[in-house]
C-alpha cells in the first residue's frame, strides 16, 4: 500500500498546483493560451478574455467521472454557444 499512498499524496499536490494556476495565481509558472478559433468566437460574441478566465478560473465541479486520477488537469464547460475545454500540459510530454 506504500505505492498507492505515494500516489496519492502525489497526485494532491498535482491538483493543488493545477487548481492554483487555473485560478490565475501567478506565482504558479505556466502559460494561458487560446487558440485562433475561441478568440474568433470571442471577438464574434463580444465576449472578452477576462471573461471566458472567469469560466475557467470558477470551475468546481470535478467528479470520478471527468476527473478520475483527481488532479483537476481538464475541464469542459458551456457558455452561450461555445464549448470551453481546458487542460493542463506537462513539458516532456
Amino acid at each position: 500500500m506504500r505505492g498507492y499512498h505515494q500516489w496519492r499524496t502525489a497526485g494532491k499536490a498535482i491538483q493543488e498546483f493545477n487548481d492554483r494556476f487555473r485560478k490565475g495565481d501567478a506565482t504558479v509558472p505556466g502559460t494561458f493560451v487560446l487558440t485562433n478559433a475561441a478568440q474568433a468566437l470571442l471577438d464574434e460574441t463580444g465576449e472578452s478574455e477576462k471573461a471566458l478566465a472567469a469560466v475557467v478560473q470558477n470551475f468546481d465541479d470535478f467528479t470520478e467521472e471527468n476527473d478520475p486520477y483527481g488532479e483537476h488537469d481538464f475541464g469542459k464547460k458551456d457558455k452561450q454557444a461555445m464549448k470551453i475545454v481546458w487542460t493542463r500540459l506537462q513539458s516532456g510530454c
